[in-house]
């Protein structure tokens, strides 16, 4: 994984030392195959838009049908905040929630994909 700066990487590494329960490495093992799937598509396919490397990398994910929408938005926060094109992956993943990166003031934080709509 390509980290956003040295802090990132230390920060991935608690984090990985700390979710050592089932739950915990599920999230874990899919964020981590998950981002090298994306890395490799970003790689060999440059002009592919980032949307399309992230859903279809996302697809092929290790552990990505034992994850609850919580845990799957647990992995998109701390691959926002450590890999470096986390910034990318954190506005896709809001344009994918309907809350766009462009038309709110973007404040870095990452909308929750196990809420449901009430209205």
């Amino acid at each position: 994984m390509k980290f956003k700066n040295n802090d990132s990487e230390a920060l991935w590494e608690k984090t990985v030392k700390c979710n050592q329960d089932t739950y915990g490495k599920t999230i874990i093992v899919f964020a981590k195959s998950w981002v090298e799937h994306m890395e490799e598509m970003l790689d060999t396919c440059p002009d592919m838009p980032f949307g399309e490397v992230a859903q279809t990398a996302e697809r092929g994910a290790d552990g990505v049908k034992n994850l609850s929408g919580a845990g799957y938005g647990c992995a998109v926060v701390l691959l926002s905040e450590v890999w470096a094109c986390g910034d990318a992956l954190r506005c896709w993943h809001n344009d994918r929630m309907q809350i766009s990166c462009e038309v709110r003031e973007d404040d870095g934080r990452v909308i929750d994909p196990a809420m449901i709509n009430v209205r």
